[in-house]
């Protein structure tokens, strides 16, 4: 069960990772409006 666990969450955080990477590329302006909205 540990190792089903470790690899979902190896997973989970690749997607993302890949996810950030592809709103960077695409609209960096509207990434980092949403940085700032998360963050206050």
């Amino acid at each position: 069960m540990e190792c089903v666990f470790e690899i979902t969450s190896y997973y989970f955080y690749f997607i993302l990772w890949v996810n950030s990477l592809i709103v960077v590329w695409f609209d960096p302006a509207s990434d980092a409006d949403l940085l700032l909205i998360q963050g206050s």
